[in-house]
């Protein structure tokens, strides 16, 4: 009673960036974090794709010339889209083209008709099976609209993902990785182009990926081997990229990486 008052001040914990210096609860080693970060990521993930497969852009120069390519190498063997880019129809014919002594071939680098093929013979040999006319237009719009969440949405989707995963392991706190990522998914060109049948986020996907693989604290050679798989992947669907493999091998090599670097470069 008597006693002199003990004056207690209060002090805010203050906003932490490293994930060393996190709280147990925010620790991304702590069993309960991962988990829900885990949880978030999902979310992102497959919240993103729900959005980005439910807007479809439709037909255009460039979907077509995509489109008739990838139709071309599983239906018959060829790059050439003679076949369908002028007969078949509004929905197929495309002007983002070459005619070489009247064959038709798609302008656009062979990258996404490499990486969609297998997709589309899957679903042509269905189809096929079921009776289905794959000239007939309706199912050309589902095969369309397949192939744009194969390869537009879901690599959108796994960017958004993978940029979670990325601040995360950087140290930024899970509540501003998510808003930032939540962000990238619906506010930036991602969003537009998850819908249209176009090279731009398979693209961003073989680039990104593979920097965010590549930055990690420890790279296994299985890794790097597909980080450079990737890239080239990327090198195939738009060109003027071949430049930036570089960087990712300088990167391994300056980490001292050898083994890494010559695994990507395989």
């Amino acid at each position: 009673m008597g006693g002199t008052p003990t004056l207690r001040l209060y002090s805010p914990p203050h906003r932490m960036t490293h994930p060393d210096a996190l709280p147990s609860l925010l620790h991304p080693h702590d069993p309960r974090m991962t988990r829900r970060a885990r949880r978030v990521a999902w979310v992102l993930f497959i919240g993103s794709l729900l959005v980005y497969g439910y807007f479809f852009g439709g037909q255009g120069y460039n979907q077509n010339a995509q489109f008739d390519s990838i139709r071309a190498l599983v239906e018959r063997g060829t790059f050439e889209i003679t076949a369908y880019a002028r007969p078949g129809g509004p929905f197929t014919f495309t002007g983002d083209v070459y005619d070489v002594d009247g064959r038709v071939f798609s302008n656009k680098p062979p990258g996404m008709t490499i990486v969609g093929a297998p997709a589309y013979a899957l679903l042509a040999t269905i189809e096929r099976a079921m009776g289905l006319d794959l000239n007939a237009l309706n199912v050309m719009r589902f095969n369309a609209y397949v192939l744009t969440v194969l390869l537009s949405a879901l690599p959108g989707a796994w960017v958004v993902v993978m940029l979670f995963r990325h601040l995360r392991e950087r140290g930024v706190e899970l509540p501003d990785a998510s808003l930032a990522s939540a962000g990238f998914a619906f506010g930036t060109l991602v969003f537009p182009y998850a819908g249209v049948l176009m090279s731009h986020n398979l693209l961003a996907a073989c680039l990104f990926v593979p920097w965010v693989w590549v930055n990690r604290p420890t790279v296994s050679a299985t890794r790097a081997a597909l980080a450079g798989l990737l890239v080239g992947i990327g090198m195939l669907t738009f060109l003027p990229v071949a430049p930036l493999a570089l960087l990712y091998v300088i990167h391994l090599l300056r980490r001292r990486f050898v083994r890494q670097a010559l695994a990507f470069c395989v």
